[in-house]
């Protein structure tokens, strides 16, 4: 992802509970034990974008913490085999968000299914909140289109 592709909304996504989603035909899901909690930070499912000229799909962030934390820092890459030599990918500069309040979703990450077909994709975020800072880490799951880990506090 780069600086141009940097996008903030506010208000725009509410929090499904796993024993309330549907599956891709929109189908219940097996029936799960009832989940009452709320994840405070949460990367949301792959959104259509289509302010792409190529077919794309975004990642947010969102913060439902209840506090503004005061950056995150956004690094994605990916990596595939070619010939039984293992290529890598990186963007090369890290994004960094600024004062992101609470309710806000920042876009962390962006997939190409032309450009990154192939590859394992990955990103990784460094939250900074008033009294801590967390890393974490998850991948793209592209028959799913759905990050591996969702939840990150």
């Amino acid at each position: 992802m780069k600086e141009i592709h940097k996008k903030r909304l506010q208000n725009n996504f509410t929090w499904t509970p796993a024993d309330k989603r549907l599956d891709n035909i929109g189908q219940p899901v097996p029936p799960r034990p009832a989940d009452k909690r709320k994840p405070k930070l949460w990367l949301t499912n792959a959104i259509k974008n289509n302010d792409e000229t190529l077919e794309a799909y975004d990642i947010f962030l969102v913060n439902s913490s209840g506090m503004s934390l005061k950056s995150v820092t956004v690094d994605s890459g990916g990596w595939y085999y070619d010939a039984d030599e293992l290529i890598e990918s990186s963007q090369t500069d890290k994004i960094e968000y600024k004062n992101i309040n609470d309710g806000e979703a920042i876009k962390v990450f962006i997939y190409h299914p032309l450009y990154d077909g192939d590859e394992t994709t990955w990103l990784s975020l460094k939250i900074e909140m008033v009294n801590d800072i967390i890393d974490f880490s998850t991948s793209y799951n592209q028959n799913t289109k759905r990050v591996d880990k969702e939840v990150v506090i």
